[in-house]
């Protein structure tokens, strides 16, 4: 349920960041609510992935992840491979479109967990959750302030509180407009952190992975929120990663 009451909280994030992190979300939520996605694509693609030569593939095109993601960006597969690829790139959108998570973002996802399960011995379950760089470089700069000591022959204690007080307002305004400039320089930007996402992404999974209309996904979650609301989030986030929204099951629903 929305709580109401409490003040808006706002991040400094870039558009990148936010798309990466709406994403993970996704895979976050089927991890939780529909792990059969993970173990169609561990049981049908991920195999072929790992008997893959990589070295002997094209070289610096196919052998790391940053270029595989380029090629298929920008379809070389289906030109400038062999067989053995061609059948890894087809599997892979056949996964994609089975579970209708046919998006670019969403298959290079998948080639992130593939690197993490290919080191693994026994791969995890769940999906590794894995980060893709820093977004806003590292400053260096933390914050710190520097008092001069308090004399008490020649200062009260409460003129030196008053003092220190001051000097650490003054500081600290500093300190965030120095950061801040920083942070809009590489493109941050404000936005209002999303308390409901994790919620909202499992409403979104259950109906585009599962295929549940309104009532299923209530009675699964014991829902509070009404019809309306969960449509109305499913759209949002549908519309945010680009996904084609699953059509609701026909017929009557269910009260």
């Amino acid at each position: 349920m929305t709580r109401t009451g409490f003040q808006k909280v706002l991040l400094l994030r870039s558009p990148d960041q936010r798309k990466t992190d709406t994403w993970t979300e996704l895979f976050r939520a089927v991890s939780e609510v529909c792990p059969e996605v993970i173990e169609d694509l561990k049981a049908r693609v991920f195999p072929l992935y790992r008997r893959l030569n990589w070295a002997g593939l094209g070289g610096a095109d196919y052998d790391n992840l940053e270029g595989w993601a380029e090629a298929i960006r920008s379809d070389l597969l289906h030109t400038d491979c062999d067989g053995a690829i061609l059948e890894l790139y087809d599997k892979l959108m056949a996964w994609g479109k089975r579970w209708w998570l046919h998006h670019r973002e969403a298959y290079e996802q998948a080639f992130w967990a593939f690197r993490a399960w290919e080191h693994a011995p026994e791969p995890e379950d769940d999906w590794p959750l894995l980060g893709r760089g820093d977004f806003f470089r590292v400053l260096n700069a933390a914050f710190r302030l520097e008092v001069s000591e308090w004399n008490p022959h020649l200062e009260s204690e409460s003129e030196f509180r008053l003092r220190v007080e001051a000097e650490y307002r003054e500081a600290l305004e500093r300190y965030i407009s120095f950061v801040r400039q920083r942070a809009e320089a590489e493109g941050l930007r404000e936005e209002a952190r999303r308390p409901n996402l994790g919620e909202h992404m499992v409403w979104l999974v259950l109906r585009q992975c599962k295929g549940w209309g309104y009532a299923q996904i209530r009675d699964f979650l014991d829902l509070e929120a009404g019809r309306s609301a969960v449509r109305d989030a499913q759209e949002a986030l549908a519309r945010e990663l680009g996904l084609a929204l699953r059509p609701t099951p026909r017929g009557r629903p269910k009260e």
